[in-house]
């Protein structure tokens, strides 16, 4: 029998699969989300034949039948094709793991190598836990996520401060462990300097759309309105305000005049006023011009849907012609060997006559 020692539980699923394509085949990746008790996640690559060799190792140690069996292959439908079938076999396989993960077999060498779990798992949050692999599957998460994170809160659906405090803590967090990796994998030369500096560029692109989403969230919690004249504007500006106060009542009335002010220049070209423009200050045109950027960034957000869609329909279209192009193959194979058998058939009845 095995010996164990004690170990933090550890959460197991299988949210999705995907096919990977060879020269002359393909096959089915399962995608593993272990689930640290840290909320750190880790996604594990495998295929079926992987879970057959894993079973293989821990059923002998099994005496008392506590994991349920793997399902069984068939030799009539496949993963690749059969999507139906692809479901199934990962609901059984998800309840598989789920099961080996309450099992004592969860601290085998086998297993956690299979799992990707390392020895020191009480220390699973340094940034020594991240390699190369998990770096970018962790870059890529943080990412896909704060994106989500800004949809729902420019379309209203995540309108909690908990929810957007929430999301914000979790992104930078992210973002910080991410810079911490980064700077160990450069010490430990487990990556190229060409590669650290694409990581850091990306890390940075990624802590500015950070910046700014905690931008447009403090916006959104104090909705400012254009104000109707200067009097609204405090006495004193801070330095890096875009405008200057008018202090003067017949500033003011110049301000709201019909005609541009010879003060104010709507870029390097001097553009006209416009009728909305010229009933608005200096504030009410930046805050005017805040909203229409507001409003495109909206608009832009809400054809993410449809794109992702149009992207869904296209996949399955391409993954419909494989499966109609392998069964033409098929059919053609069959029609070449009906062929030959006719042709035989006739030098046959030609010879008798």
């Amino acid at each position: 029998m095995y010996a164990f020692a004690s170990m933090a539980p550890i959460q197991l699923k299988i949210p999705k699969t995907s096919q990977k394509q060879d020269e002359g085949s393909r096959w089915t990746v399962y995608h593993i989300e272990v689930s640290f008790p840290n909320n750190l996640r880790r996604i594990v690559f495998r295929r079926f034949s992987e879970f057959v060799s894993l079973d293989e190792k821990i059923r002998p140690f099994d005496d008392t039948e506590t994991l349920p069996n793997l399902p069984s292959k068939s030799w009539f439908q496949s993963t690749v094709t059969n999507e139906k079938f692809r479901e199934s076999r990962r609901v059984a396989l998800q309840g598989y793991i789920k099961a080996l993960s309450k099992s004592p077999w969860i601290e085998m060498k086998e297993v956690k190598s299979f799992f990707n779990i390392e020895d020191n798992t009480g220390n699973i949050t340094k940034e020594s836990s991240l390699g190369p692999v998990e770096w970018i599957q962790l870059f890529h998460e943080c990412k896909r996520d704060l994106h989500a994170s800004r949809v729902d809160l420019l379309s209203g659906k995540n309108s909690t401060i908990y929810g957007q405090t929430r999301s914000l803590y979790t992104s930078k967090r992210s973002t910080d462990l991410l810079y911490a990796s980064l700077h160990r994998l450069e010490q430990m030369n487990a990556l190229g300097p060409g590669e650290v500096f694409r990581r850091r560029d990306m890390l940075d692109k990624l802590s500015s759309e950070l910046v700014s989403y905690q931008r447009t969230m403090k916006n959104m919690a104090q909705p400012m309105s254009p104000p109707k004249s200067s009097a609204e504007v405090p006495a004193s500006s801070s330095p890096g305000s875009p405008f200057k106060p008018v202090s003067s009542s017949s500033d003011q009335q110049n301000s709201l005049h019909s005609t541009p002010s010879s003060n104010r220049v709507l870029g390097k070209s001097r553009s006209q006023e416009t009728p909305t423009t010229r009933k608005l200050d200096n504030v009410g045109l930046y805050q005017l011009q805040n909203q229409a950027l507001m409003s495109q960034d909206t608009q832009a957000e809400t054809l993410l849907p449809t794109i992702q869609r149009q992207k869904e329909i296209s996949m399955a279209i391409n993954n419909e012609v494989i499966e109609q192009n392998a069964m033409l193959d098929d059919v053609s194979h069959e029609t070449d060997l009906n062929r030959k058998k006719m042709r035989r058939t006739k030098d046959r009845l030609r010879r008798l006559g």
